[in-house]
C-alpha cells in the first residue's frame, strides 16, 4: 500500500514542481571538506590524548572548540550517541591540526543555504534567488546554473546576476565533516564505546568576519527584485554570535533578519517562509531567534529530533526535552513536535527522524492539505533515498530511483497511540487529525549505507516544503520578470 502511495506521489510531484516560480535561499554556504572515518582513524585520535582527561571532556560536554582534546571529545559524544552535531570552531589553528592529523577524502558544497540552493536548481525551480553573504568564487563556482540568481547593487540599483558575477574574492568559509560509520568499536581507557547509527560530527569554522546580515543598500531596495516569489528558505542563524568584535550583539542581527523576511512578503503577501533549525549552541540566541524570528515570521520549520529536544528545551518544555534526548521513541517526537507548533503559532513543523518524518501542519487548508502534505513528504523521502546512494541529486527524476529502496519500518503502532491516547481520528492512510491539527506521518526509504550523512536532513526538508509551495502555486501569476528596470 505505501509503495503504491510512493509511487503516486512521487509521479505527481515531478510534474506538480513545474508551478514553482521563485524560492529565495539565505544564508549559509561554504566549502565542506570531508573525511570519512574507520574505526582506526577513531581510535589513533583517542590515542593521542590522556584517556582520563578525555573522558572529563566528554563529560563537560564542551559546546565549542577551542584544543584538539574538544575536537575529540565532541567526536566520541557524537560517535557515542549515534547523533548528528555541529559544533563551533572559533580557533583557525584547529584547521591545520586537522589537515595534519586527519586529512580529507573529499571537498563539495556545504552549508544548509549552499545545498538547499543546489538541490533546488537541480529540480528546475524555475528562479533560485541565493543570498550568501561571503559569497566566494570558488562557492560561485558550485551553485552556478541558470536558473540561479544572486541580488546585488550594481550602479546604485539592485540586479539579480549569476553567482560568479556576485562573488567577492577573499571571502568563504569552510566546514569539516567527520562521517563515521554504525558498529565502531573504541576504546577509552577502561570505557567502550560501540557506535549505533551512521552519522557525523560537523565542524564548523566561523572566521571573526562572519555576519549573517543583508545591508541596507540592497535591504532597502529587495522586494524590487523578488516580487512574486512563491516562497522562502532561511538557515544558518547558528552563525550569530552573542557579542561581536564591533560592539554589535546578536540582536542587531536578528532584527535585520526580520527586516529581510518583512521586506520580501511586502511585494509577495503570499509567500510562506521556512526556517530550517540547527544546532544553536548559546541558549539564549536559540531562544530569542525561536521567539522573534520563528514565532513571529514564520509560517514553516525544518529539524530532527536533537534540534526538536534543543527548542523544546529553550521554551520551557524541559521534561518533554529530556525524554526526547534519552529515548527517541516516535511517541515523545510526536509530542514535542506538536508542543512547538502550539508554542510557535505555526503552519506546519516538519521533524525528519530516521524511519519516519512527522508533520503537525494546521487546519487551515483541510485535510486536503494534509494530504499534499504526505504526497511532499513521500517526495522527500524518495528523493533523499536517491541522494543517500548517489551523493548528489542531478534531476527531480531521480526520486524515481529512489522508489526502488524499501519502506524502512511500520507507522501503525504511531497511529494506533495517536487514537487511543490522544483522541485523534485516522482520516486517511499515515493522516490523523487532531483538534486543533493534523499529523501527517509517513514512514520513509532508509539507505542502508549511505555515500554520506551530510545535507540529507536539508534534501528532506526543502523538497517537502516546494511541493507543498508547487501545490499552493497552480493558480498565481507568473514570477516577475528578471532584472526590472526600476
Amino acid at each position: 500500500m505505501w509503495e503504491e502511495l510512493y509511487e503516486e506521489a512521487v509521479k505527481d510531484a515531478i510534474k506538480e514542481l513545474e508551478n514553482v516560480d521563485g524560492v529565495f535561499v539565505a544564508y549559509n554556504a561554504n566549502i565542506d571538506l570531508i573525511r570519512f572515518l574507520s574505526e582506526e582513524d577513531v581510535q589513533r585520535l583517542v590515542d593521542m590524548v590522556d584517556s582520563r582527561e578525555l573522558i572529563r571532556r566528554m563529560t563537560e560536554y564542551p559546546r565549542r572548540i577551542d584544543t584538539p582534546l574538544d575536537l575529540i571529545a565532541r567526536l566520541m559524544i557524537s560517535i557515542e550517541g549515534g547523533k548528528a552535531a555541529e559544533v563551533p570552531v572559533y580557533a583557525m589553528e584547529i584547521d591545520g591540526w586537522l589537515r595534519e592529523n586527519v586529512g580529507f577524502d573529499e571537498k563539495r558544497l556545504g552549508g544548509q543555504a549552499g545545498i538547499i540552493t543546489h538541490l533546488l536548481s537541480r529540480l528546475d525551480i524555475r528562479n533560485v534567488i541565493a543570498y550568501i553573504p561571503w559569497l566566494s568564487p570558488e562557492i560561485a563556482e558550485l551553485i552556478e546554473r541558470d536558473n540561479v540568481f544572486c541580488p546585488v547593487i550594481k550602479n546604485g540599483k539592485p540586479i539579480l546576476v549569476p553567482p560568479t558575477e556576485a562573488c567577492e574574492k577573499g571571502k568563504g568559509k569552510t566546514n569539516w565533516i567527520l562521517e563515521y560509520r554504525k558498529g565502531m568499536n573504541i576504546t577509552v581507557g577502561d570505557k567502550r564505546i560501540v557506535c549505533p547509527r551512521d552519522n557525523r560530527l560537523i565542524l564548523s569554522f566561523r572566521p571573526p568576519w562572519i555576519r549573517i546580515e543583508m545591508k541596507n543598500e540592497l535591504l532597502n531596495r529587495i522586494h524590487n527584485i523578488c516580487a512574486h516569489i512563491d516562497g522562502a528558505i532561511l538557515s544558518g542563524y547558528q552563525m550569530i554570535k552573542k557579542e561581536y568584535e564591533d560592539g554589535t550583539t546578536y540582536h542587531h542581527y536578528v532584527r535585520n533578519s526580520v527586516e529581510v523576511i518583512k521586506r520580501l512578503r511586502e511585494v509577495s503577501p503570499n509567500a510562506k517562509v521556512h526556517v530550517e533549525f540547527t544546532s544553536i549552541q548559546d541558549r539564549e540566541i536559540r531562544e530569542t531567534i525561536l521567539r522573534e524570528i520563528v514565532k513571529l515570521n514564520v509560517h514553516s520549520l525544518g529539524l530532527d529530533a536533537v534540534e526538536v529536544a534543543n527548542a523544546l528545551n529553550v521554551l520551557g518544555h524541559e521534561e518533554i526535552a529530556s525524554r526526547i534526548i534519552k529515548r527517541e521513541r516516535t511517541e515523545n517526537l510526536f509530542e514535542g513536535t506538536k508542543r512547538l507548533f502550539q508554542e510557535l503559532e505555526l503552519e506546519r513543523v516538519h521533524l525528519h527522524a530516521l524511519g519516519h518524518y512527522i508533520c503537525i501542519r494546521s487546519k487551515e487548508d483541510g485535510v486536503e492539505g494534509a494530504e499534499v502534505e504526505r504526497d511532499a513528504l513521500l517526495f522527500a523521502s524518495a528523493l533523499t533515498a536517491s541522494r543517500a546512494m548517489k551523493g548528489d541529486v542531478k534531476s527531480r527524476e531521480d526520486a524515481l530511483l529512489g522508489l526502488h529502496v524499501p519502506v524502512y519500518n511500520d507507522i501503525d503502532y504511531l497511529l494506533e497511540f495517536l487514537t487511543r491516547y490522544e483522541g485523534c481520528e485516522t482520516v486517511m492512510e499515515g493522516i490523523v487529525e487532531g483538534e486543533d491539527f493534523y499529523c501527517v506521518i509517513v514512514p520513509t526509504k532508509v539507505v542502508d549505507n549511505p555515500v554520506a550523512t551530510v545535507g540529507l536532513g536539508d534534501t528532506i526538508s526543502a523538497s517537502a516544503f516546494v511541493v507543498n509551495l508547487s501545490k499552493l502555486s497552480k493558480d498565481k501569476s507568473l514570477f516577475c520578470p528578471v532584472n526590472p528596470q526600476n
